[in-house]
């Protein structure tokens, strides 16, 4: 072998500071594998080996040598100083057959703090191996013997020790970043190449277009959703974090995506955007259709909770995102509620947009009461379902200028937002006296006492499902107490007093009331206002005791 040239130490520089900036720019510096297969790729190559080989020196110490050896065009002489030796110098660009966009593949080898770099290659009849030193100096020799394809021995010092772990790094960085070329790619002879698909979906779509391929399908429970973008299967992007539908897996390849030149995102320009574009419209259209018919499979077959919950979840998430059901979809049922009756997507949105969409853990009076009079509840592990709806036609008032509906923005059990009281009944002719004569008193009272309170009745609040268990009292907007809207706080009796018939605390004023049942109303008023009693208040309803009492003894 004859020294051709060699590249003497170079000084601190302009270009020394900008190859520094280069190749610490790469957060992990395995991804060098990544920028030696893709200039493989480049290069023709079909198939691509990368090995790791232990060299003891001592019975600890030696050198652990990664081999990445391709079969594509090589170099010649005139490419070795050009391209592989000057930074910046790329005849890629606009190329869509070629990956690297910024001629800087090659420097990415010494992230990994090599102690050599070794490279040899050959093009038309020319053979050359370019000796790298640690401080990235460099020597040219000329081979006698042929070389087919670029040799690449990265060289670096380790213990024993550490050995394993480095190989283990260098196979799990090829099958992060290559795991989809097109290519026979393979470490320590082992493929390391898969399908580009999403095998663990439970449903997906896929479409090939110009633009892009793309496969994007609803994950399993507790598996993890990535985001990929791929150009001719090398990984520009993957990453959790930049998915941003829950629940729903995608992958993109194009040959018009790039990733930016500190290689951690990807270039957003007008490609990028019409390959949204094209994402979107396929999880809008045949992803949602897909959906909506396996939920409706389910669903008619009794499927249980597990069984629906991934699917239920997505169909969340794109509701929330204000995707509707495609055509011909309408008919499909989405949901179950706690009767056991199914859904369609269009009847929760009905339902919705007057109020009357809640969920709860069992069927009890309430949630019959509710789908009595037109509302319907869904089994709460649907819970996510039903607030997805409402978020849905929230942004759509809120894009609808001539809209002024308000829809609730937290609170969506059945029990945080409805109550109804049942009917109480008794064959004790003198205790219904007693409390007819408490509630006449009361209303009275009330009224008198300057209060907006639209009725007073007597009823059943404490029984199974009842959200207002425990408590003497509620009040309910209007008059009508079938099901209610559940008013929280405030500190006026506007609507209608509810009673509970059987609270312990009603039961000693029941004797009074046979003669003085306006006493017996204020003393009920003062617990029912608890801690919203006001001086002024009080002296309302005490004169409104008095003047009730004055006008029954005068008649």
């Amino acid at each position: 072998m004859a020294n051709d040239q060699r590249g003497a130490p170079r000084a601190a520089s302009q270009d020394e500071d900008a190859l520094e900036v280069l190749v610490n720019q790469f957060a992990d510096p395995m991804s060098f594998v990544r920028e030696l297969v893709q200039n493989a790729i480049d290069a023709g190559s079909v198939e691509i080996d990368v090995s790791c080989e232990w060299k003891p020196a001592t019975e600890d110490a030696g050198a652990a040598v990664i081999h990445i050896d391709d079969f594509g065009h090589g170099m010649d002489r005139t490419i070795i100083e050009t391209k592989l030796t000057r930074l910046f110098s790329s005849d890629k660009e606009g190329d869509l057959t070629k990956i690297g966009k910024f001629g800087i593949g090659f420097v990415s080898v010494f992230a990994v703090q090599p102690d050599a770099v070794c490279l040899d290659t050959g093009r038309g009849g020319e053979n050359w191996r370019v000796l790298f030193r640690r401080d990235r100096s460099f020597s040219l020799i000329r081979l006698p013997e042929p070389v087919e394809g670029t040799k690449i021995q990265v060289i670096k010092r380790m213990r024993a020790s550490e050995f394993q772990a480095l190989a283990l790094r260098v196979r799990r960085a090829l099958h992060f970043h290559c795991k989809h070329v097109d290519v026979a790619l393979r470490f320590d002879g082992e493929p390391i190449t898969e399908a580009f698909d999403l095998p663990q979906a439970l449903i997906k779509v896929r479409e090939t277009t110009d633009l892009a391929e793309i496969v994007i399908g609803i994950m399993p429970r507790d598996t993890l959703a990535i985001g990929g973008f791929y150009n001719r299967g090398l990984t520009l992007l993957e990453s959790a974090s930049e998915v941003e539908v829950a629940g729903i897996a995608f992958k993109i390849q194009s040959s018009y995506l790039e990733h930016t030149l500190s290689r951690d995102n990807i270039v957003q320009d007008e490609n990028y955007a019409r390959i949204m574009v094209q994402r979107e419209a396929l999880l809008r259209g045949p992803l949602m259709n897909a959906l909506m018919d396996k939920l409706s499979a389910l669903l008619s077959s009794g499927a249980d909770a597990d069984q629906l919950l991934p699917y239920q979840s997505a169909l969340a998430t794109l509701v929330s995102k204000g995707c509707t059901a495609p055509a011909g979809a309408e008919g499909c049922v989405v949901a179950r509620s706690v009767q056991g009756g199914l859904v369609t997507l269009r009847a929760l949105s009905a339902v919705a947009t007057v109020g009357r969409l809640v969920y709860a853990s069992q069927a009890t009076p309430l949630a019959e009461g509710l789908a009595a009079d037109g509302g319907v509840v869904l089994c709460d592990f649907q819970a996510p379902l039903v607030e997805a709806v409402y978020r849905s036609l929230a942004v759509r008032s809120l894009e609808d200028a001539s809209s002024d509906a308000e829809y609730p923005r937290e609170v969506f059990a059945l029990e945080e937002r409805f109550v109804r009281p049942l009917p109480f009944h008794t064959d004790d002719h003198r205790l219904r006296a007693r409390l007819d004569a408490l509630r006449s008193a009361a209303l009275k009272l009330l009224r008198i006492g300057g209060e907006k309170t639209t009725g007073v009745a007597i009823e059943q609040l404490d029984y199974d499902g009842s959200s207002v268990r425990g408590q003497l009292s509620i009040v309910v907007p209007g008059a009508a107490l079938a099901t209610s809207p559940l008013v929280h706080g405030g500190l006026g009796l506007d609507g209608t007093l509810v009673v509970d018939a059987g609270h312990a605390q009603l039961q000693p004023l029941l004797p009074l009331c046979d003669r003085e049942p306006e006493l017996a109303a204020y003393a009920l008023l003062k617990l029912v206002l608890l801690g919203k009693m006001t001086a002024e208040r009080d002296s309302a309803l005490l004169a409104g005791a008095m003047e009730a009492r004055w006008q029954r003894t005068k008649s």
